[in-house]
C-alpha cells in the first residue's frame, strides 16, 4: 500500500520569478521547434512551485491548420529563475501520444483536405 502526505494548509512561499509566462512560452516553443516536427507547439504555461525551485510547466500541443489545437501530448519545463529548459516529456512519448490523438480524431483532421 502506498501512502502520501497531504498538507491541509500550505504556508505561503515567496518564490523568485525572474522569467515571466511569455518568456517561458517562447523558450518552450524554441525547444519544441528544435526537437520535434511541425504540428507541435507550446500551449498554456502553468507556474509550479517546488520547495527548492519554481518552474513553468508548458504543455506541448498537437495542432493542425484550420482546426487549431487538437490536444496536449507532453510538457516542457522551464526554470522560472533562469529561463533554461529544466525537463521535458521524452520525445518518443510525445510522438506516441500525438499518434494516438491523431487516430482518435483522424476524420476531423483529414476532412479539410478531402
Amino acid at each position: 500500500m502506498e501512502t502520501i502526505a497531504i498538507l491541509k494548509e500550505p504556508k505561503p512561499v515567496m518564490v523568485p520569478i525572474r522569467v515571466g509566462k511569455d518568456a517561458a512560452k517562447t523558450a518552450a516553443n524554441q525547444f519544441i521547434f528544435e526537437h520535434l516536427p511541425d504540428r507541435f507547439c507550446a500551449g498554456q504555461p502553468r507556474l509550479v512551485v517546488f520547495p527548492i525551485r519554481t518552474v513553468w510547466s508548458i504543455s506541448i500541443v498537437l495542432a493542425y491548420p484550420k482546426l487549431g489545437t487538437i490536444g496536449e501530448v507532453g510538457a516542457v519545463i522551464v526554470d522560472a529563475e533562469t529561463g533554461t529548459i529544466a525537463g521535458w516529456t521524452p520525445f518518443e512519448e510525445v510522438r506516441a501520444a500525438a499518434k494516438e490523438l491523431y487516430e482518435t480524431r483522424k476524420e476531423e483532421i483529414e476532412a479539410p483536405f478531402v
